[in-house]
């Protein structure tokens, strides 16, 4: 598969997913509303409690056998029946540590209601854990369909049960109910997507023993990480505050779950396919840390922005105290723009311990700036030390690109520095907004002045974004896709007129694009030496006078096929023919080495 053919494939299925985990997570956002509204913080703490050695414990015991499955070149059914096996021997281990500590955390907690819940919420564990493993196969083929079904039709099982037992029972037994209804329904599900007989066996166990041990390591660091903050503050604050900071976490963790994971999960299938060209592998992650930052950035700052009047209509006036948390988790998460496409990287490299690193570091850091945080300035403290650790994480992971695939970091911060920019912009012309909004009652006239203040956010942005992309002479990124799918969408509505610099200036994107890849073909083929004269070469001279002649920067790739070419007809033909084009492309070259 050509290089273009699988940016576009991966393009796609990022866009499916983040679509699909968008209607998933808008039914758990209406099964959060009418819980919020018929329970309390008080209620939410209890759970959210609960949930604290249960997330603990699954991220320990969590192997990598989904992305095991996803790089292994062979896809038998005996590595279907080791996934399989390895799962279940999972889910087993799950339940008993949960029955073990249920008692113990709930001493710790002073709060006795807390053992049942952890020893009923372990069952979903077990369930998730005996899904149909050969539904990866699909995954694999970059077609994320029947996940996404799957997922939505749980969520939806999920919602009508914990609602119906909420409004019934008015107890914070309805968010259990409701995590113990989705996994029942979605493993079904897989079995009826992708057919499987459970068998049990050991024998592929290799392909997944490689990334196991630095992946468990690097899991248990990362649950430690993750809850560390919980796991503090349940400590030093009442347990209705806490449930209003596990309330705002959440909502602020939807923007992760939306997009940060469906980006993430695409990521690895499009590295894996480069994983032995590291130029192109570089290409890759450049592409995906740009993508990620252009759109996570935004959506975080905007919440952070819009933190009141969303609390207020989703959940109402008895949660406004959330207001100001969910605003500060939300500033502070910009942060992690690099985490998804960091670990698929290094899992595609079979390098786990730098995604071990990465979460490590990050805990070195936030665990005692919590612990003081929490103890001096309580849940304000914990904000700023969580933000803090999140910018340290940043410079880590660029750390760890530049060990894998030196990647220069002047390359990688100038992949995610114009979003960055573009929100600070975004930030500064909607903060007057935001103190306007929190004037306005709940109601229709709240509502429709936040549709008309994010919908500004949404143009400030994309303006300022493209701007900067202008200043900074058009690079490779997710404004050139942008860019061209505004032209097209202009011209097929007939907006373009007689404007002909807008007609010429659409097709350079394609042409970019197809330059780059018989740039490519001519360099591997050595077609510049054997074949001066083919129709290739022909093609590759003519598409670079027409760039240049429109002042469109070339990509380095193209340069040095220019240069090879030329060099090639200057031999054997009229030295001077091709001049002006070998003196370009040495030119841009000489510019891009001392830029």
């Amino acid at each position: 598969m050509s290089s273009n053919n699988t940016a576009t494939k991966t393009a796609k299925a990022a866009i499916l997913l983040i679509a699909g985990r968008l209607g998933t997570r808008l039914v758990d956002l209406a099964t959060f509303v009418i819980l919020a509204r018929v329970l309390g913080p008080t209620e939410f703490g209890v759970v959210a409690l609960a949930m604290i050695p249960i997330f603990i414990v699954e991220m320990i015991t969590d192997l990598p056998i989904s992305n095991s499955l996803i790089r292994t070149h062979t896809f038998e059914r005996g590595a279907l029946d080791t996934a399989f096996t390895l799962s279940l021997i999972r889910g087993i281990g799950i339940a008993a540590m949960l029955l073990l500590i249920a008692k113990p955390f709930a001493e710790f907690s002073n709060d006795i209601r807390v053992a049942p819940l952890v020893a009923a919420l372990g069952v979903g564990s077990i369930l998730r854990c005996l899904s149909s493993p050969a539904a990866i196969k699909f995954v694999r083929e970059l077609d994320f369909r029947r996940e996404i079904a799957m997922d939505l039709l749980g969520k939806i099982a999920s919602f009508s049960s914990s609602v119906a037992f909420a409004v019934t029972t008015q107890s914070y037994w309805a968010i259990a109910v409701g995590t113990l209804t989705g996994p029942v329904v979605t493993t079904a599900l897989s079995y009826y997507v992708a057919p499987y007989r459970p068998r049990l066996s050991l024998r592929h166990w290799s392909i997944f023993s490689n990334l196991a041990g630095w992946h468990s390591l690097g899991q248990l660091v990362s649950a430690i990480s993750w809850q560390a903050d919980r796991i503090i503050l349940s400590r030093y604050i009442s347990l209705a505050d806490f449930g209003r900071y596990s309330v705002a976490e959440n909502l602020a963790s939807m923007i992760y779950s939306i997009v940060a994971i469906p980006l993430a999960r695409a990521w690895l299938p499009s590295f894996s396919s480069v994983q032995h060209d590291t130029a192109r592998l570089s290409q890759a992650y450049r592409k995906a840390s740009s993508a990620s930052a252009t759109i996570v950035v935004p959506a975080y700052i905007g919440l952070s922005i819009m933190s009141d009047p969303a609390i207020r209509i989703i959940l109402g006036n008895k949660w406004t105290e959330a207001a100001p948390i969910l605003s500060g988790i939300a500033a502070g998460a910009i942060f992690s723009v690099l985490s998804g496409p960091v670990s698929s990287l290094a899992l595609t490299l079979n390098r786990a311990r730098f995604a071990t690193i990465l979460v490590a570091a990050d805990l070195v850091i936030k665990l005692p700036a919590l612990f003081f945080a929490a103890l001096w300035f309580g849940v304000t403290g914990v904000l700023f030390a969580r933000a803090g650790a999140g910018l340290i994480s940043l410079v880590t992971g660029m750390i760890i690109v530049h060990s894998l695939t030196s990647l220069e970091f002047q390359k990688q911060f100038a992949a995610i520095i114009r979003p960055y920019l573009s929100g600070a912009v975004m930030y500064a012309s909607l903060l007057s907004m935001s103190h306007w909004l929190s004037g306005i009652p709940v109601g229709f006239n709240l509502a429709a002045a936040s549709i008309v203040t994010i919908l500004i956010g949404i143009v400030i942005y994309t303006v300022a974004l493209l701007a900067l992309w202008f200043v900074m002479g058009r690079p490779d990124g997710p404004e050139l896709m942008l860019t061209g799918r505004l032209r097209r969408a202009t011209k097929s509505k007939g907006l373009v007129g007689a404007g002909e610099a807008v007609d010429q200036a659409e097709p350079m994107d394609e042409i970019i694009q197809l330059i780059t890849a018989l740039s490519k073909e001519i360099l591997q083929s050595d077609i510049a030496k054997d074949e001066p004269f083919s129709d290739r070469s022909n093609v590759l001279l003519s598409a670079a006078q027409l760039l240049h002649d429109y002042n469109v920067p070339w990509p380095p790739v193209v340069c040095e096929a220019v240069i090879k070419t030329v060099e090639r007809v200057g031999a054997i033909g009229d030295p001077e023919l091709e001049s002006p084009l070998h003196r370009h492309a040495l030119l841009s070259l000489e510019n891009r080495s001392n830029g």
